[in-house]
């Protein structure tokens, strides 16, 4: 679209930029890449790029972009909701694999911010994506933020959940943001997935309805210009919201609780639904009670293998 994108910050604290955007790639043969295509690919990007007001039209080997005004979207559908968040959870995992690469211009960029992403993932992860699958414990949210100006350092934030070890597995977390429009304006997607599995995560940015969760529980309604605009303090907060160092360690068969404010909460499975355990000395009961309200209302307590 005649767009410039940009390429980092130089040292002189000015925006370095391109005419080409920066390309995240992964080697892989041809089929595992079909597999990624027609599982998450094919649906997925189109339910993005409606999502973003965007439409492609195929000219020779390359494609033309257009955007609408993103008044005129109409919202996903819940087929087009659950692309875009099987999309969103592929793409922000894969992020870690130790083989990725990012690439402008030719150039192979690596940078801190991308390497502290790079935490492992279990090998099982990969083969999951690698089949069509959506890995088990796989949750992921969508939120819409003003342009952060490269050249100029976010706010500090403090991390709000903690990630945890469970039955040896230690969460992960992978957040990406995505310009909606050119780099002189529009809001920015951004997007964050947390790998913990036996684990039920409430997001604090989807409690107050900032935050949308893509997965698991899809809801169809999805429309960027619905979504609250978070301000850069907001949007660093987002950013921040889980400690990717994983503190604690759980060996037990119910599902650890994760969410802001929370210590050591369970939740497991009875004919009557899901019960929830809480130590009064260490969870604030009415704490425990909006969580839970909110897992509810999130869909969180309907049993789903996927989910958990």
């Amino acid at each position: 679209m005649g767009d410039e994108y940009i390429a980092g910050s130089t040292g002189a604290g000015v925006a370095a930029k391109s005419e080409q955007p920066m390309l995240i790639k992964l080697p892989c043969c041809t089929y595992h890449n079909n597999i990624l295509s027609e599982h998450f690919e094919k649906d997925g990007q189109e339910a993005v790029k409606k999502f973003m007001g965007i439409t492609s039209t195929p000219k020779g080997r390359r494609s033309t972009y257009d955007t609408s005004k993103l008044n005129t979207v109409t919202p996903l559908n819940l087929e087009e909701a659950t692309a875009f968040g099987c999309w969103t959870v592929k793409t922000l995992l894969l992020l870690h694999h130790p083989q990725i690469v990012w690439e402008m211009n030719g150039v192979r960029h690596v940078e801190e911010s991308v390497r502290s992403q790079q935490s492992h993932l279990p090998s099982q992860v990969y083969s999951d994506l690698f089949n069509g699958d959506v890995p088990r414990g796989s949750h992921a949210w969508v939120v819409s933020s003003k342009d952060q100006d490269p050249t100029v350092p976010g706010p500090a934030v403090a991390p709000r959940v903690p990630l945890t070890t469970i039955d040896g597995n230690s969460g992960v977390v992978s957040t990406f943001g995505i310009g909606a429009r050119s780099v002189s304006g529009g809001p920015t997607v951004r997007l964050q997935a947390v790998w913990q599995p036996n684990a039920i995560v409430v997001h604090p940015d989807e409690e107050s309805g900032t935050a949308v969760r893509v997965w698991p529980r899809p809801a169809a309604g999805l429309r960027l210009e619905d979504l609250s605009v978070l301000n850069l303090e907001q949007g660093a907060r987002f950013d921040a919201t889980f400690l990717g160092q994983p503190l604690g360690r759980f060996e037990n068969g119910r599902a650890v609780v994760l969410a802001e404010g929370l210590q050591r909460v369970f939740c497991s499975d009875h004919a009557s639904g899901r019960r929830f355990y809480a130590l009064p000395r260490l969870d604030d009961r009415t704490r425990v009670d909006a969580v839970r309200a909110a897992a509810e209302a999130a869909g969180l307590l309907i049993e789903d293998d996927d989910g958990l």
